[in-house]
């Protein structure tokens, strides 16, 4: 994929005209690496058509949120303010947008989608070129790992196929990708479904992407927008445990020391996942318990949907009998809840029969410490924060 740093235009709705002189024209003149088409606004308003489902845009431009510092904010049909400038999502006649920040409709640039439930990777698709990332076969070394088959496509689509010069696009040095959400698949735009609309040139490659779409982000489709938009880091806080430090590939993950494991690096590589089972657990609102030992070890994050937190309640099989309050390294859980997750947890222990707490955030790790054999029951779902 590619970064576009000036605008090629292209009809949304009609097929360009490619034997056009002024088009051709437009086009050579567009390796000027134009910043006026990046998005520089903090943060980015949105607008949903009537007629297009709000919960399809938001789920993608959520998981862009996840990944990157990009934000995105919705504002409804009646905002006329002259202060906010965004994305207006309406339907049209193929997927489509403007190639980088180019607004159409005052403050607002038009984002063209083809279903009242558009699939979330035409959400994302439209989006990013929104923000200026080229689909994948227009990249300067395309030819390099795939062939076109111009005499396939439908022309009107040509545009997300032709390759651009170096000086026109900047691929910050990523390799081809044929995991991006912004690369088409051998099938998508052609004129008759028996067509194919690219051949891999590499032999290993000509299964890649036969028949189905890439639904979310990859690995380098985040990078990309963190290298352009967010100065080549993750500017969220980190909640990465245990030295582990956030990824540019995925400001939602964190790259672990060789000690330990899990998308926060909260469960020591020792620890047994068969076990244990799988470190990182999105929660529902239906209880779910486990039961394990001190001993297990076991490192955990329970992540609530995103307006929600997560209720824990850790259950002690046997309590011990003793005046003071000290838990010990031989037996002990900590939970913690705190928004602030580079801080200590709760520090809690059989020396009491049951401890219920709550997460300040949608996000709660909880480790297990010892060598002692008593077990522990766990139980915790999703609820709806409480009004304070």
């Amino acid at each position: 994929m590619g970064l576009k740093y000036v605008l090629l235009t292209v009809s949304r709705i009609h097929a360009p005209n490619f034997n056009d002189d002024t088009n051709i024209y437009r086009q050579k003149r567009a390796v000027l690496r134009d910043l006026t088409y990046k998005w520089n606004e903090s943060i980015i308003y949105y607008k949903v058509d009537t007629n297009i489902s709000k919960d399809s845009i938001a789920v993608a431009l959520e998981e862009i949120m996840e990944e990157t510092c990009l934000r995105f904010q919705e504002v409804p049909l009646s905002n006329h303010s002259k202060n906010i400038t965004g994305f207006y999502f309406q339907i049209g006649h193929i997927d489509s947008t403007n190639l980088g920040r180019k607004l159409d409709n005052g403050n607002f640039q038009n984002l063209w989608l083809t279903d009242k439930f558009p699939e979330r990777y035409k959400v994302l698709r439209v989006v990013l070129y929104a923000l200026g990332v080229d689909y994948e076969y227009n990249r300067p070394d395309t030819g390099k790992y795939v062939w076109t088959l111009y005499s396939n496509v439908q022309r009107s689509f040509w545009p997300f196929m032709m390759p651009k010069k170096n000086t026109t696009v900047d691929t910050y040095e990523l390799p081809f990708d044929f995991n991006s959400v912004m690369a088409l698949n051998q099938r998508e735009y052609v004129n008759r479904q028996d067509l194919q609309s690219f051949f891999p040139v590499k032999p290993e490659d000509r299964k890649k992407n036969w028949d189905t779409v890439n639904h979310h982000l990859s690995t380098n489709d985040i990078k990309l927008l963190n290298l352009h938009y967010c100065g080549g880091k993750c500017t969220k806080k980190s909640v990465c445990q245990n030295g582990g430090v956030l990824d540019i590939g995925g400001c939602s993950k964190c790259k672990c020391s060789p000690e330990y494991t899990g998308k926060y690096c909260q469960r020591p590589i020792t620890a047994a996942s068969e076990i244990c089972g799988y470190p990182d657990i999105t929660v529902s609102s239906k209880t779910e318990e486990k039961e394990l030992k001190f001993s297990d070890n076991c490192g955990y994050s329970f992540r609530a949907h995103r307006g929600k937190i997560v209720e824990m309640k850790v259950k002690f099989a046997r309590k011990r009998n003793i005046d003071e309050y000290i838990c010990t390294e031989n037996a002990a859980v900590e939970l913690k809840f705190e928004r602030d997750k580079s801080r200590s947890g709760l520090v809690t222990c059989d020396i009491i029969d049951t401890v219920l707490t709550y997460s300040e955030d949608e996000l709660l790790f909880l480790n297990f410490y010892g060598t002692n054999n008593d077990k522990v029951k766990i139980s915790y779902k999703e609820i709806v924060p409480p009004n304070d």
